[in-house]
């Protein structure tokens, strides 16, 4: 689940990333601005999805290890010094998801979503992401394979209309 997450929050900020120099360039961002836009991050559960980089990036390290098992006890210990150390780094990743909202979206908008993020429904709104995302990621890959299904059906009817088998 916190992969999934993961994956979309990654997912968004790729798509946007290319977008902040020249947006960053137009306007000034005010700290006012960004700490509007800091907090929706936080209330909205974005700074969440960054939870799991660092336990994924020692999973994979330790999937390397597999091929020095007599490194698995100091591998561990070292994991276990450094993970606090990581893990405050995230601050760095939630910074960068501010910029990103502080640019593309006004400060009066910001404060207004970062209000409904504590308010009530938005507090049950953002609790109930997890098993939204969830359940609308399994849609989706069913709809992906549905639409894959009718795509190479298609593709095949409209070769045999052509007399060519596919």
């Amino acid at each position: 689940m916190k992969r999934l997450a993961f994956q979309l929050a990654a997912a968004m900020l790729l798509l946007v990333q290319p977008l902040v120099p020249a947006l960053a360039q137009s306007q000034q961002i005010t700290s006012s601005h960004l700490e509007a836009a800091r907090a929706v991050v936080i209330s909205s559960g974005i700074e969440r999805s960054f939870d799991a980089v660092v336990p994924s990036l020692f999973t994979q390290v330790r999937e390397q290890l597999v091929t020095r098992p007599e490194l698995t006890k100091d591998m561990e210990e070292i994991i276990a010094k450094i993970s606090p150390e990581l893990e405050a780094r995230k601050s760095e990743m939630v910074d960068q998801a501010a910029r990103i909202y502080a640019s593309q979206i006004p400060e009066a908008d910001l404060k207004e979503i970062g209000a409904f993020f504590t308010s009530a429904a938005g507090k049950r709104y953002v609790s109930s992401q997890p098993a939204i995302l969830q359940e609308l990621f399994l849609k989706m890959q069913d709809w992906q394979q549905t639409l894959s299904a009718a795509v190479v059906e298609r593709i095949r009817a409209e070769m045999r209309a052509r007399g060519k088998e596919f």
